[in-house]
């Protein structure tokens, strides 16, 4: 813990103005996740850029669909709609939604219990670009970036102010439409932008339907040339099945689209406001600027499950503050010597109220609260156009009460302090291309339920409490990689990683508890990205390749595998243009074999491999775009999820749509 503090000491010192008679033009802004803006070449890390046209030539219907196209990610979704999704970097399996860090505009939308991120209140609709940054990024986003961060960019005013409206509608199977209106535009020193998404599908297996409203909108203006002020709002509303798991008994009776969960049920209502100031200003000749991002969110979520025991509910009511103000200073020197500090300070506050247990019974009532307090700073150096540098620390101290008052009253606290640090180098052969090497150690705290289980009476006895012999995470992250775009027509990509994870957070099957991996974890692997351009977009093919291995070093499971975690994942495909505004993407994705979750002794039966195939053909024509696409096109029959449930002695699956049809229409004016 000394060190960081050093680190960030020895930060502020090297970060004193440099005279200079020029001021260092960053030049188009291509990437964000680093916290401040930087050109994606000058980043030492594995970084990936998901632009518009991507997202337009894309089959995908949503965010995960759109991600799980890339290396380093596995996107698992066990109901069929967007409540049931999780998203996998350098392979967590189970803990993977805790692992990774999903940002938009910003805002962190991770909740302080293991829900983990909601995809169904982020609508593709209203994004503009995906930034993905793979590996640990603890020092400059703190809990849950351990394996890596999503940064989703939404849409702002259009600067076309011919065509500020967008109507949007799509139709597919499963009884799935979405319907979509925005209107974004740009006054003097203000733009806008609002939209309104409807969702609805009946979904693939009984009790599998969806329904949600979603409002969003943000305003940014420039009150001077050096203040600005950006705020953003949005609502989400829905109401889901839960259709639960098929052991083989069960598909034999009911089938792969049934249930044996027909009345299980969730709802959701969430709101968030943002706003942040900045200021831009000048330091002895340096460029600097100040922000304040500050939000706050309150999200209402209810769960219930019906079986022979009875109506068993669980509500969550959170609400969550964050304030985050930063501080940046760019500067550079005449001798090829550039600089960029990002220091700052993140506070984060969440409240949960927690209701549980049987509605015609006695149920449990517990109030939560997790509060972070965090101070980093990063320093990124440049010399000679050539070489890289960037070193930096996080200060952490989070502090947990947990306040139960019934069945059982009882009060528990919880305090943890640990520090993060990074180091990365870098030499850039050419303008975009890049040999990186970057050490990170990263933190992972525990959530809220992994900490906490209410104590019990009656039937039970009791039990639960606080888990005190549960300790916070620990990562050592390395990582090799080359980033080529010497070409404009062909862009490569490689890393190696190696991450040793020391009381790796896992929820044991045989004590029904989250304990920690003793003595660690490991993870390492390759991925690969490569995409080309032939004939100025007439033929682009694309690759990505992920290989990895995660495994118990030592322990009780020494040399097993991560459950749900596939050694190989493949996803490719090509997109021609044979005409002017006509496209047509074909993909494939294929995922390797992989031990079901709950299976750390590694028996049973691994889950099948799997290979679809998907199509979309889209025309565009002055304002109007039209399209038609095809999922799973040779209907293969495979399993999004699977659970080995030790009580049952047996394995649960759920099954995954075959092949379905997605077609729709937008028109702007």
């Amino acid at each position: 813990m000394k060190r960081v503090f050093v680190v960030i000491g020895f930060l502020f010192f090297i970060s004193l103005p440099v005279h200079a008679e020029e001021l260092l033009d960053l030049g188009t802004i291509n990437v964000l996740t680093s916290r401040t803006s930087l050109l994606a070449s000058d980043i030492s890390k594995g970084v990936s850029i998901i632009t518009s046209d991507d997202i337009e030539k894309s089959s995908a219907t949503s965010i995960p669909e759109l991600i799980n196209t890339r290396s380093g990610i596995v996107v698992n979704n066990q109901l069929n709609n967007p409540k049931g999704i999780s998203v996998d970097i350098r392979g967590f399996g189970e803990t993977s939604n805790a692992n990774i860090l999903v940002l938009v505009d910003g805002r962190r939308t991770n909740q302080v219990d293991l829900s983990g991120v909601d995809w169904g209140q982020i609508s593709l609709d209203s994004v503009e670009r995906v930034e993905i940054l793979r590996g640990a990024s603890t020092v400059l986003y703190g809990d849950n970036a351990s394996a890596g961060v999503i940064n989703i960019i939404t849409k702002k005013g259009h600067r076309d102010a011919s065509a500020p409206t967008k109507i949007r509608t799509e139709v597919g199977s499963y009884q799935y439409h979405k319907e979509m209106i925005s209107n974004g535009s740009t006054f003097k020193n203000m733009d806008y932008f609002l939209s309104y998404a409807h969702e609805q599908t009946s979904g693939y297996r009984s009790n599998g339907d969806y329904w949600a409203n979603d409002y969003f909108g943000n305003l940014s203006t420039s009150l001077t040339d050096s203040f600005a002020l950006n705020f953003s709002s949005g609502y989400h509303r829905d109401k889901y099945g839960q259709p639960g798991a098929l052991f083989a008994s069960d598909i034999a009776t009911v089938g792969r689209t049934g249930t044996t969960h027909a009345n299980d049920r969730g709802w959701t209502s969430d709101v968030f406001v943002n706003a942040e100031p900045e200021i831009d200003f000048d330091i002895g000749g340096s460029d600097a600027k100040f922000s304040w991002f500050n939000s706050y969110r309150k999200r209402y979520n209810k769960g219930l499950n019906v079986s022979s025991f009875g109506n068993y509910e669980t509500s969550h009511q959170i609400q969550s503050i964050e304030s985050r103000p930063k501080f940046e200073i760019e500067s550079s020197a005449e001798e090829g010597f550039n600089n960029n500090l990002t220091a700052g300070v993140d506070f984060f506050y969440a409240k949960d109220k927690v209701r549980s247990g049987n509605q015609v019974s006695a149920q449990d009532f517990t109030g939560i609260i997790k509060q972070t307090y965090e101070f980093y700073a990063l320093e990124r150096m440049q010399l000679f156009d050539k070489f890289l540098i960037n070193f930096g620390g996080r200060a952490t101290r989070a502090e947990y009460l947990f306040d139960q008052i019934a069945v059982v009253a009882n009060k528990e606290r919880k305090s943890i302090t640990d520090g993060s640090m990074n180091f990365g180098l870098g030499y850039k052969y050419n303008k975009n291309s890049q040999i990186y090497f970057d050490y990170s150690r990263s933190l992972r705290l525990p959530a809220t339920d992994e900490f906490y289980q209410n104590k019990w009476q009656y039937v039970w006895g009791s039990g639960g409490g606080l888990n005190t012999s549960l300790k916070h995470q620990v990562g050592h992250n390395y990582e090799f990689g080359i980033r080529d775009i010497s070409f404009s027509w062909v862009k490569t990509g490689a890393n190696f990683f190696f991450m040793d994870i020391e009381n790796e957070i896992y929820f044991d099957p045989v004590t029904f508890q989250n304990s920690n991996y003793v003595p660690k974890t490991r993870h390492w692997g390759f991925e690969v990205e490569g995409k080309t351009d032939f004939f100025d977009g007439l033929f682009q093919p694309f690759i990505h390749w992920t290989w990895q291995d995660a495994f118990f070093k030592g322990g009780e499971y020494g040399g097993n595998k991560v459950p749900f975690v596939p050694k190989n994942k493949i996803s490719s495909g090509v997109t021609v243009s044979p005409l002017d505004g006509l496209q047509t993407t074909i993909s494939l994705a294929w995922i390797d074999k992989r031990f079901a979750i709950s299976d750390q002794n590694n028996n049973q039966p691994k889950l099948n491999s799997f290979i679809t195939f998907d199509f979309k053909v889209d025309y565009k024509w002055k304002g109007i775009d039209v399209w038609f696409g095809v999922k799973n096109v040779f209907d293969r029959e495979h399993d999004a999820y699977g659970v080995y449930s030790s009580g049952a002695g047996d394995m649960g699956f759920y099954p995954a749509p075959g092949r379905n049809y997605v077609g729709g229409a937008s028109f702007e004016f």
